[in-house]
């Protein structure tokens, strides 16, 4: 999917999509050290406001989608991470400051 707004900057992106119900948060999985932001889009997961984001591993220029939205009420008690393959793509959840978040990527 095209980026709703392509930029690096976190506050940029952030600003960008002010109509989530949660701020976007910098992963400590994902440090700026080793993945640039490239931009962002809002997206509807399972009915949920969401962002999707695009990530650019800098040594290796491969691009990651990192979704995060605020933890549904009806996964609440979700902890540790789930890890699942499909189709050749690898998907892996976890909870974050209050947050589901997601990655998604060829592996």
């Amino acid at each position: 999917m095209v980026m709703e707004i392509e930029s690096p900057s976190t506050d940029e992106v952030r600003a960008y999509l002010s109509k989530l119900d949660f701020p976007l948060i910098e992963s400590e999985r994902f440090p700026s050290a080793d993945w640039e932001l490239v931009g962002g889009r809002y997206c509807s997961l399972k009915g949920h406001i969401a962002a999707q984001l695009r990530l650019r591993e800098r040594s290796t220029g491969k691009t990651a989608t990192f979704y995060q939205l605020l933890m549904p009420n009806e996964i609440a008690n979700f902890e540790g991470t789930f890890e699942e393959f499909d189709q050749g793509v690898k998907v892996k959840l976890w909870q974050e400051r209050g947050l589901l978040l997601g990655i998604v990527g060829d592996e």
